[in-house]
């Protein structure tokens, strides 16, 4: 499961305020069709939520690749949301307004459900407020329980409740590194919005970013030597590349369109970035050092939410266009693409 899209200062840019469409209740759907040839990769499920059952009611489900099936796993009068597969994919994390209102997780079939916390994501946060550890030991997320955006921890088995930041200032979004033993994360802390670092226990906090504009964090590379951020520091919002001490800054990207919400691929040989710098929100695949950019979507389409597949030979890509979403399966080789019926928020496993 890879980080979702960071919400941050410059909220009033076309590419942000699309991001944020994408939390918004969709209208409810129809069946999803089946593809004639099921792709290799059927086996992979999605895990999404949605109200095509009820317009009042959310629950969460889990569909095939191919668009067969589907599953509902909550099938309960809450309003079930946000889910999220544990690394092992053993476990689904997911929101819940059932009693009492919290995080709950449950097994694939939807069985053993168990609750996590009673501390509620709030704040109106975005969707990467909430991750396992990579380990699968823990699960973060991000509550203003305490006044402002504060980041938590819990143990996958609902216990040491922790408040990691336990800081007046707005601390979020966060990022576990791939070995679990560190978070990175952006804060206003000192005034602007910085990228900092910190241990798994919330010690150790050390600011990597020291610039008067704002800086936002994207992520780690997978052998976490690495970290990407977002930054208007040169006029525009460019994508950024720092080694994990601070050092090596490197501009990634460098066009007049905006260029935002950077994730590495699993294996590391390459970084997409969503981008407007062709007239509407597409995904390019660029090197990690930012040159051989090419764009892998190529639609009408303005794509949004997406996430890389365990192996890297998918992206799955929420699409807007023609006053209707979809559902992109996306090769990363640009072999092809495959639209399935909008299912709402989602999350990959493998």
């Amino acid at each position: 499961m890879h980080p979702r899209p960071p919400r941050i200062a410059w909220g009033i840019l076309p590419i942000f305020a699309l991001a944020a469409c994408t939390s918004s209740p969709a209208p409810a759907a129809t069946a999803l069709p089946a593809s004639p040839q099921p792709p290799p990769s059927v086996a992979r499920r999605l895990a999404f939520s949605s109200n095509r059952s009820n317009p009042n009611d959310y629950e969460i489900y889990l569909v095939g690749l191919d668009g067969t099936g589907l599953v509902n796993l909550t099938n309960s009068p809450s309003r079930d949301t946000i889910p999220l597969w544990s690394p092992d994919g053993r476990r689904i994390a997911f929101i819940s307004d059932r009693e009492p209102a919290g995080i709950y997780a449950m097994n694939p079939d939807g069985s053993e459900v168990t609750l996590l916390t009673d501390q509620r994501v709030s704040c109106n946060m975005p969707d990467e407020t909430l991750a396992w550890s990579p380990d699968g030991k823990t699960f973060s997320f991000v509550t203003c329980h305490d006044g402002q955006p504060e980041i938590y921890l819990v143990g996958a088995d609902g216990k040491g409740l922790t408040n990691l930041t336990n800081n007046p200032a707005k601390d979020f979004p966060f990022f576990w590194s791939p070995d679990s033993r560190r978070i990175l994360f952006t804060s206003n802390r000192e005034g602007n919005e910085e990228v900092y670092q910190m241990n798994a226990d919330g010690s150790d906090v050390e600011r990597l970013t020291d610039s008067p504009s704002t800086d936002a964090a994207q992520g780690w590379s997978p052998d976490g030597t690495q970290v990407i951020f977002l930054s208007d520091r040169d006029g525009n919002p460019e994508i950024y590349r720092l080694d994990a001490d601070g050092s090596d800054l490197l501009r990634l990207t460098n066009d007049p369109g905006i260029d935002a919400y950077a994730v590495w691929s699993p294996a590391g040989d390459r970084i997409a970035v969503m981008t407007n710098r062709d007239g509407s929100n597409e995904i390019y695949l660029m090197n990690p050092d930012g040159t051989g950019t090419a764009n892998l979507t190529r639609t009408l389409a303005t794509e949004a939410l997406y996430q890389w597949s365990g192996d890297g030979s998918l992206i799955v890509a929420s699409a807007f266009a023609g006053e209707k979403w979809s559902t992109e399966i996306i090769q990363t080789d640009g072999s092809g693409m495959t639209a399935l019926e909008y299912v709402g928020y989602m999350s990959l496993w493998p």
